[in-house]
């Protein structure tokens, strides 16, 4: 092996540890990455959002669905059955909640303006 090959070699190794832990760091299974609906990676990564930044607005049956949807991801064999109906609702859960809040910062700032 010359150094150019083994130049490459490193930098292709190390490329891909980065971008394996920015994956992980996003909430993104790496895994299954090349496998996966882009649909079902979106929800992947917005279940790990909701559970670990708006934890506190969600109630105890949301929970339990968006901890249940992560087990099923997990799993290669139940991952297969995981409807774009479950990913939808994951989705959706989320941006009803960053409507909430940007609805509630909008009238904090009118009430500071005014």
């Amino acid at each position: 092996m010359n150094d150019i090959t083994y130049n490459i070699q490193r930098r292709e190794k190390r490329d891909t540890e980065l971008a394996d832990a920015w994956l992980r760091g996003i909430g993104v299974d790496v895994g299954s990455f090349g496998t996966t609906k882009p649909n079902l990676l979106k929800a992947q990564q917005t279940a790990t959002k909701l559970l670990t930044e708006h934890i506190g607005v969600l109630d105890k049956p949301t929970k339990r669905f968006i901890q249940y949807f992560q087990s099923r991801y997990s799993c290669a064999k139940k991952r297969k059955h995981i409807t774009d109906g479950d990913c939808f609702r994951i989705l959706n859960l989320h941006s009803r909640i960053l409507r909430g809040e940007y609805r509630s910062n909008r009238h904090k700032r009118r009430t500071t303006q005014a």
